[in-house]
């Protein structure tokens, strides 16, 4: 499944074309649809990719990377780790953290709207507010 995106770039328009295999993912199929300016269109398609691309691990893979950090931490507890597997350990939590974004990230960085959204409203409301009061006042004196 192929999806198109446009996005206008410092006046430029750019198309940007990423395919998808559809296994079964909870990740979201869409890149996000709203960009404010070149830099966030940047980050905001990058973040799309990333998390297309690491939403393309199957499930057994990602089983085996959760078995594999499962031993190394049991090997860091016990005190005999290495620093080679120090190192694993820390590209695999990171690795494993890219896949759990994918899969659940599209749902944080709505909520992340939302709740800006709902601080925007906020803080309209109090100005309304602050609005109100000060013609209430002004009709009082009069």
């Amino acid at each position: 499944m192929a999806s198109t995106q446009t996005a206008q770039v410092d006046g430029d328009l750019e198309r940007i074309e990423i395919s998808q295999v559809d296994r079964g993912q909870t990740s979201s199929p869409e890149p996000p649809s709203t960009f404010r300016a070149s830099g966030t269109v940047f980050a905001a398609t990058s973040r799309w990719a990333a998390r297309i691309n690491a939403s393309n691990v199957s499930q057994d893979e990602f089983e085996a990377l959760h078995k594999e950090r499962q031993n190394l931490v049991q090997k860091k507890y016990l005190g005999s780790i290495t620093t080679q597997e120090t190192n694993r350990l820390a590209y695999v939590r990171w690795t494993l953290d890219r896949i759990e974004d994918a899969r659940h990230g599209w749902v944080l960085d709505r909520l992340e709207t939302v709740a800006a959204e709902y601080e925007q409203l906020v803080l309209e409301i109090r100005n309304l507010h602050q609005q109100l009061r000060a013609s209430a006042r002004s009709k009082k004196q009069r």
